[in-house]
């Protein structure tokens, strides 16, 4: 997905390890939410808006506005593809679904 070098820091085991970083970035490309990235990751947003902002981490910062171009790219894509093929909606007739509207 998308590649980085983590931001080397002094070894925490609650703090923001080369894992969580790049666990971190994924998460945010697949929720486009920093909040739920880091309740996934065990971080806190205001850590990862702190991390962020450090002069050493420019890469991490890197990483983090491509993940947020690549989540915003899907659900375009998404918005897309329901817009040219519709939402569907099924059709129950006593109890069972005999079809779908769209």
């Amino acid at each position: 997905m998308i590649k980085f070098t983590p931001l080397a820091l002094p070894h925490r085991h609650d703090g923001w390890t080369a894992e969580r970083q790049i666990a971190f970035i994924e998460a945010l490309a697949e929720s486009s939410c920093v909040e739920e990235a880091c309740r996934r990751v065990g971080m806190s947003d205001s850590a990862a808006y702190a991390l962020r902002l450090r002069p050493a981490g420019a890469a991490f910062r890197r990483a983090w506005d491509a993940a947020m171009h690549y989540s915003a790219h899907r659900l375009d894509q998404a918005a897309f593809s329901r817009s040219l093929k519709g939402v569907p909606r099924p059709i129950f007739y006593k109890g069972e679904q005999v079809g779908e509207w769209r």
